[in-house]
């Protein structure tokens, strides 16, 4: 993907084989069959072109967000900012492209689209670091500019509402390095205004846990990895009964406490969310079946450990879904085994089960 100067070799090669060729055949075969096999092989060069454009086109849409009908590939996006920007300020038009982003990791690559399409960028990556500094690269994309002789390297960062950091890093020419300084800043801003405006959007005003619809998220995000994953579906004993005899009020401190030591139990990067009522589902990624089995452990004891309330022993049964590495997950049926292993696990409470698949 990358353009260098290294074209100019391989021009100069492809004429000198076809120089070749050409002399070979007419002292074999005459001048007419020379040029006749030239001219075929011409053709079949610039299919081949045009195959293997296709095929660029095709990996490169892989490398900016597979292309779904919520959701149109970055390239998309790019030939948008290219052909339709229409502010004088065109970072309004990035803005308004912005509010229709779902994800974090779509805005964040939404942001280095509108850059490619409209600076002389070489290459731009993209990484998050959280809070308890753990990175995660979100993608690293060519620009149309060419190598710079004169390269350099600017690295721009910003912090959302949670602590975590996203970092773009974009080779440039020197030349233009001040002015991509100043609008990859802007850009980065607005790209961070739209994450924490997302943060409002998928976290429950109670727990500060996500909330159900960013499961819808995070479904479609893993579906399909091949990554190991563990799914836990969580389920408070006795939660009614703290309603019941104490009053919603306290039921609420309950749900907020559980929240709290289950951060605690976690990683800053695994996700939990508000399933509904007193139900949380927690995914993991990149976990081995024996860390997942400790996770659980974990968990339940740090839920059962008093006092949220007094009088009440609030537990939790935990029914955990694990997908080893290699095969694919299937998210829905993901979800559907952890719910099967908790309602096991609350046929006794206080417990867990774990189910593995593939």
């Amino acid at each position: 993907m990358r353009k260098s100067g290294s074209k100019v070799v391989l021009y100069a090669l492809a004429v000198l084989w076809i120089f070749t060729l050409t002399y070979t055949i007419y002292q074999s075969k005459g001048i007419f069959v020379a040029f006749s096999i030239i001219f075929l092989s011409l053709i079949a060069g610039y299919i081949g072109f045009l195959i293997g454009k296709d095929i660029y086109q095709n990996e490169l849409a892989k490398l900016l967000g597979k292309h779904t009908e919520a959701q149109p590939s970055l390239t998309d996006i790019v030939e948008t900012f290219k052909n339709n920007l229409q502010n004088t300020d065109a970072l309004t038009d990035l803005a308004v492209k912005l509010e229709e982003t779902l994800s974090r990791e779509t805005a964040a690559r939404t942001g280095a689209a509108y850059l490619l399409a409209t600076q002389p960028i070489y290459e731009i990556s993209m990484e998050v670091i959280s809070p308890r500094g753990n990175k995660e690269v979100i993608t690293t994309v060519w620009g149309d500019a060419e190598k710079p002789q004169n390269e350099s390297r600017l690295v721009l960062k910003e912090e959302d509402d949670e602590g975590n950091t996203l970092i773009l890093s974009i080779s440039v020419d020197r030349r233009y390095e001040d002015n991509i300084r100043q609008i990859g800043q802007r850009v980065l801003e607005l790209v961070i205004k739209r994450w924490n405006n997302l943060i409002k959007i998928y976290t429950d005003p109670l727990t500060g846990a996500r909330n159900r619809g960013y499961l819808d998220i995070v479904l479609k995000k893993i579906n399909g990895t091949r990554e190991s994953v563990a799914i836990f579906m969580i389920d408070l004993d006795h939660f009614k009964e703290v309603n019941d005899t104490l009053g919603h009020e306290k039921g609420d401190e309950v749900l907020k406490e559980v929240v709290r030591r289950m951060k605690h139990a976690l990683r800053s990067d695994d996700e939990i969310i508000r399933y509904g009522g007193d139900e949380f589902v927690i995914i993991i990624r990149n976990i081995g079946l024996r860390n997942t089995y400790k996770v659980a452990e974990r968990l339940k004891n740090t839920i059962a450990r008093p006092p949220i309330v007094e009088s009440i022993p609030v537990t939790a049964s935990i029914g955990v879904a694990y997908k080893l590495p290699g095969s694919p997950l299937n998210a829905e049926k993901a979800i559907k085994t952890a719910d099967e292993a908790v309602y096991e696990a609350k046929k006794k409470r206080n417990t867990f089960y774990v189910f593995e698949e593939g």
